[in-house]
């Protein structure tokens, strides 16, 4: 820096030598002149970056107020327009301070090292600021192939889970068929190999990511593990049931069925619990490690090929002749609309018996 400075000045004394003829400038006066003409290259850096911000400012929000408007999710608004205004005004203004900083650095180091008393501190100064850019430029440049490395990871991890959608796709649709997979179990299938594509770039990426062997990223990562573990027990006992009972097709979507004390229709399967609406329209939720640790009814399976068989129970009296309520319940069975000829109904008689009495004192 001192033998720029030192040309600097011989430059200066030159064209001050040639303008102004006969004068000699001493070396305090040439280092007056030469920081006052820093400073004036330092004012007009200063306009420069004022005046280049807000042009490129107005810019973009006259380009985001024409084109953009506000930024939504379907029907959501999420920001308006006057918010992403306000953030890209505060962005250039904190790109105004971080270019105002370093000009004031660069200036104040300039000058320091104009005279002889300062100019330890300058070049401790420009020591710094020369360590400190040099460390950074080389931790970005050291971690150039890592991030090509990161980049093809995830993009083979995306085109791969692309190209697992398409296939299920085409089984859920019927256009492959694969002997003993059936068209329902395509969706909860590519859920789980989506999943394990998904863990396995993390798994493979995870050495490559910048800071992975700090202490306070190895923290949080133990920290999130343990988390995980003590508070997940409940969803992975019910997502591992939601894999079983969707294998194991106990029941579909809009098939009704009873599991425990609850009877209706599904209307609703997720990776967690199954929801069931009842003959009252009430809507039930239950978790899924409880449906596959009760047994399960399913009154549809069969009905959609052999039919259903319905019944119901009656009470008669003593006094009246069985035979006769048989021909009339198999009468009122065999009038209702829907029901088959064959088999034709038939009934099951059952007996019931009471006694009562009142123990002794």
């Amino acid at each position: 820096m001192n033998k720029h400075v030192s040309a600097f000045n011989q430059l200066l004394a030159d064209v001050t030598g040639r303008l102004i003829p006969g004068i000699e400038l001493s070396g305090l006066a040439l280092i007056i002149i030469t920081a006052i003409v820093a400073t004036v290259l330092a004012l007009a850096a200063f306009f420069i970056v004022q005046g280049l911000s807000s042009w490129i400012q107005r810019r973009l929000l006259s380009l985001h107020i024409e084109k953009m408007g506000g930024f939504r999710v379907q029907r959501q608004e999420l920001l308006t327009g006057e918010q992403i205004s306000w953030a890209i005004g505060k962005f250039f203004q904190w790109i105004r301070y971080f270019f105002y900083i370093i000009v004031l650095y660069l200036y104040t180091n300039i000058v320091l090292s104009f005279f002889p008393q300062t100019e330890g501190i300058s070049i401790t100064l420009f020591t710094h600021f020369v360590n400190a850019a040099s460390f950074v430029l080389r931790a970005i440049w050291n971690y150039i192939p890592n991030l090509i490395t990161l980049i093809m990871i995830i993009v083979i991890g995306h085109y791969a889970i692309k190209l697992t959608r398409l296939f299920f796709g085409g089984v859920s649709a019927g256009r492959i068929k694969l002997s003993g997979f059936y068209p329902d179990w395509a969706q909860p299938t590519f859920t789980i190999v989506r999943f394990l594509i998904v863990v396995l770039i993390v798994i493979v990426a995870f050495p490559y990511l910048p800071g992975k062997e700090s202490p306070a990223f190895q923290a949080v990562s133990i920290f999130l593990g343990i988390l995980i573990s003590l508070g997940s027990t409940a969803a992975v006992a019910n997502v591992v049931a939601g894999i079983a009972l969707t294998y194991m097709r106990a029941f579909k979507k809009g098939a009704r069925v009873q599991i425990a004390d609850t009877t209706g229709d599904v209307v609703e399967k997720t990776t967690f619990v199954t929801r069931i609406r009842t003959i009252k329209n009430v809507e039930i939720t239950v978790p899924n490690a409880m449906v596959l640790n009760n047994h399960i009814i399913n009154y549809s399976s069969l009905a959609e090929t052999d039919g259903l068989i319905l019944h119901t129970k009656v009470t008669i009296g003593y006094d009246v002749p069985w035979r006769r309520i048989h021909d009339l319940l198999k009468k009122a069975a065999s009038a209702t609309e829907g029901i088959e000829k064959t088999p034709e109904p038939y009934g099951i008689q059952g007996g019931y018996s009471q006694c009562t009495g009142r123990l002794s004192p």
